[in-house]
């Protein structure tokens, strides 16, 4: 499989997610849909229009240069367009749906193999979400994917929030260079942000939430110094990092 400086596209699909807040464990991405997945487009270059395999749907949708070879990528957010009931009856959610990130490499002749598949990469398409799929900011911007997942105007509860990724292909491979991660209480209006700089080690806390859970009329800033710290993408998991 090409991993070299060739054009990406970026599919971000289905999986039963989590947002910035406590809530019932992400289920894993299926095994039979990865293997769907890679049965369908493994090894086989294809067209743009082919890219989300038959059986998934295409949620949201960034175009840009993600590799700076000059030619735009793609990246699609897509979950599965319709699953077994057995499926619906094991997760803990029944409106709740998997979603997973599939990375592809352009060629010159316009057409894109399967790279990366990405099965704990974002979180689940809930119909307790405003948004489709819980998608806030999704873009290709110099050379960055960033992928943020918005359950700010969520529906039936108190808490609310959302997790920033910023991913960027580099010598070592395809990495995490930032992450925020938001805890919003609606009671109070008030909450957390912690924004992390993986190229730096620096994370910035800023909070309004007062020590009895109140809206601090003074917003508090901390500066937290580490070491830079590589992930990969291979070894993500949205559950553990995107959770407050």
């Amino acid at each position: 499989m090409n991993t070299g400086p060739a054009a990406c596209i970026v599919i971000v699909t289905s999986l039963v997610g989590l947002s910035a807040f406590p809530r019932t464990p992400l289920a894993a991405f299926r095994p039979e849909d990865a293997a769907a997945i890679q049965t369908a487009l493994a090894g086989k270059p294809v067209v743009e229009g082919a890219l989300v395999p038959r059986g998934f749907a295409k949620v949201a949708e960034a175009k840009g240069d993600l590799n700076g070879d000059g030619r735009d990528d793609v990246a699609l957010i897509v979950r599965r367009d319709a699953r077994p009931k057995a499926a619906k009856a094991a997760s803990a959610d029944g409106d709740e749906v998997p979603q997973a990130v599939l990375i592809f490499t352009g060629d010159s002749s316009g057409k894109y193999t399967l790279w990366k598949l990405g099965a704990r990469h974002f979180m689940d398409s809930g119909e307790n979400l405003m948004e489709e799929g819980g998608v806030g900011m999704f873009q290709i911007k110099k050379g960055v994917l960033t992928m943020a997942s918005d359950v700010s105007m969520s529906m039936g509860g108190w808490d609310a929030g959302g997790c920033t990724l910023k991913w960027r292909n580099g010598p070592a491979g395809f990495q995490l260079i930032g992450l925020t991660v938001t805890s919003i209480d609606r009671k109070c209006a008030c909450g957390t942000t912690n924004d992390t700089n993986y190229l730096t080690g620096l994370t910035v806390s800023t909070s309004d939430r007062s020590k009895d859970g109140d809206q601090s009329p003074k917003q508090k800033v901390k500066r937290t110094q580490a070491k830079p710290r590589t992930i990969f993408w291979e070894s993500f998991d949205f559950e553990k990092m995107c959770s407050s």
